[in-house]
């Protein structure tokens, strides 16, 4: 098949949408298909052969995510047509998204939406006050699924977050998976960080921003970090409440412990993995989480909260233990697994458990369900 992806978020972006689009990209072209990408222009970046750029700015109050112009003299039906284009697979049901099911609707394509990012936990973005935000989402992504000859999401509850929406149809759940090989065989970061060999590290990574729920892990340190003085915090990923976080790392009174490592290059990650011993999680917005089944690929055992997508990924005893987000039953279940002698044997079960989610195997479940809408 021949695929186009319409995203609103790509290179030289870094976030998991954007590692979504990568992994799909090579295990499609693994398996013989051909991936086209339609995204935005960031810093003049040209198109190529394979990569189409439509003009953008950045949004309002969070330079990461961007305004893509809604109309393309480059993007077309016709271009669509020349590329001999099966399937277009719209990651984002804004801009780039809406000019993807236009498009399709006029050149006889098939239009699947990905709902791959929770739209009412990302509304603060557009000073949404929150009383309004199931009514906005609902209504706008009825408005854009019926846009779609298919709708797929990555896990269960986002299925039936939709279904909550009002969105009755079929709707396939398909994990995007990750390429366990990739997070083996890291190299420790601890020089780099200034951590003692013999240091136990908690590790967390993403955007610090408001839904990625960071001040709840610096306070558990601020308690887990009292009561084992050879434990640090380590965390991967940057944002506009980075001044924040670190003003409330220092007043715990422990924040020489709590280290933000800024981006770290997704090409670098299982060294970074490599650097810990425990994966902690306490973003509630997740479809899937697959920061957790990349930890988990590289041999830690993962604790997060039960919210989301992430139930899905994680079976509570097997490398994972998932809570509510209570603070005090999350810092428990550290201190537990900070106390247990058997931590290498979870390290294994957690690895195992990674396994079941391998890009390969999930990437050929897309592959059928895409077929099915191939003229």
């Amino acid at each position: 098949m021949r695929i186009a992806f319409f995203t609103d978020t790509y290179h030289p972006t870094i976030n998991g949408v954007v590692s979504v689009i990568d992994l799909l990209t090579d295990e499609l072209s693994r398996l013989g298909h051909q991936v086209y990408i339609v995204a935005p222009r960031i810093h003049g970046e040209k198109n190529t052969q394979t990569v189409f750029r439509i003009p953008s700015l950045p949004f309002p109050g969070n330079r990461e995510h961007r305004m893509s112009a809604l109309f393309s003299t480059i993007v077309t039906p016709k271009l669509m047509r020349s590329l001999k284009i099966d399937v277009i697979y719209t990651h984002t049901p804004f801009n780039i998204g809406i000019l993807g099911a236009r498009i399709g609707h006029r050149a006889g394509i098939p239009i699947i939406h990905f709902y791959q990012t929770h739209l009412e936990e990302y509304l603060h973005y557009v000073n949404i006050p929150p009383r309004f935000r199931f009514f906005s989402a609902k209504k706008y992504l009825q408005w854009y699924c019926a846009q779609c000859d298919g709708i797929v999401v990555p896990t269960r509850p986002f299925r039936e977050k939709l279904h909550e929406y009002g969105i009755g149809r079929h709707i396939d759940v398909v994990p995007t998976g990750i390429k366990v090989s990739a997070f083996r065989n890291g190299a420790s970061m601890r020089t780099q960080f200034a951590i003692p060999e013999t240091a136990r590290v908690l590790l967390s990574a993403g955007r610090l921003q408001k839904e990625k729920n960071f001040p709840f892990l610096i306070d558990m340190f601020s308690t887990i970090g009292k009561k084992h003085p050879d434990t640090y915090l380590l965390i991967a990923g940057d944002g506009k409440l980075r001044s924040k976080l670190t003003r409330q790392a220092k007043a715990t009174g422990i924040g020489e412990r709590i280290i933000f490592a800024g981006y770290i290059d997704y090409r670098d990650m299982h060294n970074f993995y490599a650097t810990g011993d425990i994966f902690v999680f306490a973003s509630k917005t997740e479809t899937q989480g697959l920061v957790l089944l990349e930890a988990m690929a590289a041999g830690l055992p993962v604790i997060a909260v039960a919210e989301g997508g992430v139930p899905d990924v994680i079976d509570h005893g097997t490398g994972g233990w998932l809570t509510t987000d209570s603070l005090e039953m999350f810092t428990d279940q550290v201190d537990t697994l900070l106390a247990a002698d058997n931590l290498k044997y979870h390290k294994r079960k957690a690895l195992q458990h990674a396994r079941t989610f391998d890009a390969r195997i999930c990437t050929k479940r897309l592959v059928k369900v895409l077929e099915r809408f191939h003229f």
